[in-house]
């Protein structure tokens, strides 16, 4: 578990809840995920590629980061809205650089709406140059019936 001398950090040694931050599923060793760092309310997935997520041209696929970007997003949300059920409808993604393995990523997102049925988030990743090199938004439906009121976070 994360220590003073960590800074808030929570390693990633198997699935489950670090610190009393979001839970950690069990696909995000496959993604690279090493740790999730929750500071100020905000949730940062730390991630390694690896060769084993790279295309016929040496960089990481596309639909490995698409998974990394929807894996920062559930943590997110789980952190957030700790204990509510919900699916991902739809995610855009683009790509804006390659991404080569061995190249340490950070992920975050942010929610844009957050209503009684839908709720609306967006996620990016970046290298520790702070370059970003891809971006997604998702329409996401809570499961379920919610009593509280709609909450906009933008």
């Amino acid at each position: 578990m994360a220590d003073e001398q960590d800074g808030g950090r929570a390693p990633l040694d198997e699935p489950g809840e670090p610190e009393g931050g979001p839970v950690v599923p069990p696909c995000a060793g496959f993604l690279g995920v090493e740790r999730i760092v929750v500071r100020d309310g905000t949730v940062r997935v730390e991630i390694l590629p690896t060769g084993d997520m790279c295309n016929p041209r040496g960089v990481v696929q596309g639909g490995i980061l698409a998974g990394m970007l929807d894996d920062v997003m559930g943590a997110t949300m789980d952190y957030l809205e700790s204990g509510r059920a919900w699916a991902t409808a739809s995610m855009t993604t683009h790509f804006l650089e390659p991404v080569k393995p061995g190249e340490r990523l950070a992920g975050e997102a942010r929610v844009l709406h957050n209503g009684r049925r839908t709720f609306f988030v967006e996620a990016w990743l970046r290298r520790e140059d702070g370059v970003h090199v891809a971006r997604a938004m998702a329409t996401c439906l809570w499961q379920g019936r919610s009593t509280r009121e709609p909450t906009s976070q933008v």
